[in-house]
């Protein structure tokens, strides 16, 4: 599948804020850090290498690692045409692998963790990586305001929406002129003009909208304003206490998360120890018409850092709707399922 920087890669280089950082930033690394010819370095989430490549001939050698194959073909590209010798495109995803090739005297990171799901993870990487003594820089962004990115959300995760349907929220101080939709046409406002229309939000709503869903989004928000959050947490957070203390007297249940309810959601992963995840989902929801998510749940992070890959877990998630009774029948389920041999 084709990432956000994968769509971005070939024009990446066409935009002077992009340069105009880069330079920013290589100026200010050849300012305070004693960079020297016989250092080998790493650009973690290195783009098109604009950066590294303005700080070549100050190094010895320098990988320049992304996770886009597109922004690595690009990387590749430049090398050939301009004969540089000391750079090395290298597409990985350090997020998900460790890279054991070799270390570094010095990595260098702009723009790119603010893009990264587990901060301390990838700090920690970066820390075996380093030779002892070795220099990090780190140029990104302080905590702001909304008003510099544009803000994505699904409208099933927390809205109360249905599934397929979510928006995009624009800062004030983004220029969506210099943002591209993903697909045009059919927007249905200027139907007499071959181009995708430039004014919002038409630009970025091209086919035929999503009414059903967009309604029912609509629906669950406005349950969120009559019943507000704090109230729907306090009920659901009371749902998952009483689940809690259920499935820790079920024998060979292990539940996975923080003990102190204050610091948790309303999502309960477990496992049962010597059966497989996959048949304890299977069972729930062919013999009780009880449906859970097992698996790794697209968090592989998640799940290295609780100890449950390669496998996943059991995830019972009691929500607005769910009733006391219902987390009772979730109950007994999994008693009569434990109970049954394997």
């Amino acid at each position: 599948m084709e990432s956000e920087f994968d769509l971005k890669a070939q024009q990446w280089d066409n935009n002077p804020v992009h340069w105009d950082r880069s330079v920013a930033v290589a100026d200010h690394i050849r300012e305070l850090i004693p960079l020297k010819k016989e250092m080998v370095a790493l650009e973690f989430g290195a783009g098109t290498g604009i950066a590294s490549f303005l700080l070549k001939d100050y190094l010895k050698e320098i990988t320049m690692m992304d996770s886009s194959t597109e922004m690595v073909k690009v990387m590749n590209e430049k090398i050939k045409k301009t004969g540089v010798k000391n750079l090395k495109a290298l597409n990985f995803n350090l997020e998900e692998s460790d890279y054991t090739e070799t270390s570094f005297d010095f990595i260098f990171t702009q723009m790119a963790l603010h893009h990264v799901s587990d901060i301390g993870n990838i700090l920690r990487k970066f820390h075996d990586l380093l030779f002892p003594g070795g220099y990090l820089a780190i140029a990104d962004l302080y905590p702001e305001d909304g008003s510099f990115h544009g803000e994505g959300f699904t409208g099933h995760k927390g809205l109360l929406g249905p599934p397929g349907v979510g928006g995009l929220v624009l800062g004030d101080r983004l220029n969506a002129g210099e943002l591209e939709p993903l697909v045009r046409g059919g927007t249905g406002s200027r139907s007499e003009s071959d181009i995708q229309p430039e004014d919002l939000p038409d630009k970025f709503e091209s086919g035929t909208l999503n009414g059903v869903g967009i309604a029912g989004l609509g629906a669950g928000v406005r349950i969120l304003n009559e019943q507000g959050i704090e109230g729907i947490r306090a009920r659901e957070i009371g749902l998952t206490r009483v689940l809690i203390e259920g499935l820790k007297e079920i024998p060979g249940v292990t539940v996975y998360g923080p003990v102190d309810l204050r610091g948790r959601t309303a999502v309960v992963s477990i496992t049962v120890a010597g059966r497989r995840v996959s048949d304890i989902g299977m069972q729930l929801d062919e013999q009780f018409g009880i449906l859970c998510r097992v698996g790794l749940h697209c968090a592989p992070a998640a799940h290295r850092t609780i100890g449950t890959l390669p496998e996943g877990t059991v995830r019972l998630a009691p929500g607005f709707s769910s009733k006391e009774h219902d987390i009772h029948a979730a109950l007994r389920a999994l008693k009569r399922i434990v109970a049954k041999s394997p």
